[in-house]
């Protein structure tokens, strides 16, 4: 046992630096690495149709250190996503002291609406869609069933995966990953597949998208012009 004692001991010694270490890596990476910016993908059938914005975004938890993250769904009439002035949703454990747990076991879940997590260092993707379009998705959020939350599996990216596909977004594979490292993905499956449908001129091409036949792509400066 004493044997036993005295090789554990400097392992355990150990463990302190290597959560620093971590957390230093895990603030260079999600706290301080620039963003891509806003990605913006119109989904009308008609550009005459007034536009309407939902935004599945990520950016730090609404905690002081913003570990792990968080996803979540804004709903706007106008082109500015601000969450605060907004309808914003997002789905995260009832209580933060489960947030550890939920990495291995399911726990109890909650949709929260507006203040559903921080605004600082965010990446998002925008979709224009007609005024039907954006108040199905906003009763869609009351299908989801929040009773149980678990990392990976049904937790924050899950639910705004659940929005995105609604509206025709492609989503990613890949769900146990944080928040941010998700919209990057999801921003770059959904422009692949439009550079793909534009460079495409088979009239039998399958669309990868719904409604793709319509898609503009525009960064956050050259936003919809038909306001």
């Amino acid at each position: 046992m004493q044997r036993l004692l005295s090789i554990l001991a400097p392992l355990v010694a150990t463990i302190p630096l290597t959560l620093n270490m971590y957390a230093a890596w895990w603030a260079l990476q999600y706290r301080m690495a620039p963003v891509g910016g806003n990605q913006v993908i119109d989904m009308r059938l008609a550009k005459s149709q007034s536009p309407h914005y939902i935004t599945f975004c990520a950016a730090l938890a609404n905690n002081p250190h913003g570990f792990p993250g968080h996803a979540m769904v804004v709903w706007s009439k106008t082109a500015d996503w601000n969450r605060v002035d907004s309808e914003t949703t997002g789905f995260v454990p009832s209580y933060s002291r489960d947030q550890l747990a939920s990495l291995f076991t399911s726990v109890p879940g909650l949709l929260v609406h507006g203040k559903a997590g921080s605004m600082i260092n965010p990446d998002a993707i925008t979709v224009i869609v007609d005024e039907a379009e954006y108040e199905k998705t906003k009763k869609m959020r009351y299908q989801w069933n929040p009773a149980l939350f678990r990392t990976g599996v049904r937790d924050c990216v899950a639910f705004v995966d659940f929005i995105a596909q609604d509206v025709g977004l492609m989503a990613p594979s890949d769900k146990f990953t944080f928040p941010q490292d998700h919209i990057k993905k999801l921003k770059l499956l959904n422009t692949k597949s439009l550079t793909r449908l534009a460079r495409s001129s088979a009239p039998q091409a399958r669309m990868p998208l719904d409604r793709s036949c319509n898609f503009d792509h525009a960064d956050e400066n050259n936003d919809d012009k038909s306001d």
